[in-house]
């Protein structure tokens, strides 16, 4: 697995997060089971197995509940589904990116990686906190605003604030894609109709 976890103030290691989605040709190939070629031409890649729950890393705090965190490892915050997907099941009160985008240093991948991240903040109505071994590390609020930020190449640390929140499910949290789908639906059927009432 490709994990993260949390060590609590008992020093105690708490249940992990398994990265759900793995990177095709990085961390797992494709058939290599059933095409052994593709596995010999892979060689260095591969070999992890998917988590197969999610979970919320959870802090306990001595003034009120335990704080859940959703971790999206490597470029699972650039997924909107997977976002949703752990909104849904742990409803986070922080969102964290952990990743290391040292191969893309002197390219503008980094940045697109934070700006993505971004969106998944604006999607679910959380704070994302980016921990990255290189590349950019950062806080975004959660209406997409970057509020700290590393620069892609040298390392650097920061100490933020971001805010906890337990607000309900926004409405690209509760319906995804649904809504923009109907109106592109609804959209079609009008722009026919119209179009027949003109024809006749």
């Amino acid at each position: 697995y490709n994990s993260a976890t949390i060590i609590d103030k008992h020093h105690k290691l708490q249940p992990s997060y398994d990265k759900m989605e793995l990177l095709l040709f990085g961390e797992a190939v494709p058939l290599a089971n059933e095409l052994p070629w593709l596995r010999r031409m892979f060689q260095r890649s591969g070999g992890l197995i998917p988590g197969n729950s999610i979970r919320a890393l959870s802090v306990s705090r001595d003034d009120g509940p335990a704080l859940r965190i959703a971790v999206m490892n490597c470029y699972e915050d650039t997924l909107p589904g997977l976002g949703r997907r752990l909104f849904g099941q742990v409803q986070p009160n922080l969102l964290v990116n952990i990743t290391n985008d040292a191969w893309f240093v002197g390219t503008e991948e980094p940045t697109l990686h934070l700006r993505l991240a971004a969106m998944r903040s604006i999607e679910l109505r959380r704070d994302t906190v980016r921990s990255v071994n290189l590349g950019v590390a950062g806080w975004i609020d959660a209406s997409g605003r970057v509020r700290a930020r590393s620069s892609s190449d040298a390392p650097s640390f920061a100490v933020v604030e971001p805010s906890l929140r337990s607000t309900p499910a926004t409405v690209y949290a509760r319906y995804g894609e649904t809504p923009m789908l109907l109106f592109f639906v609804l959209s079609g059927v009008a722009l026919g109709w119209r179009q027949q009432r003109r024809a006749a």
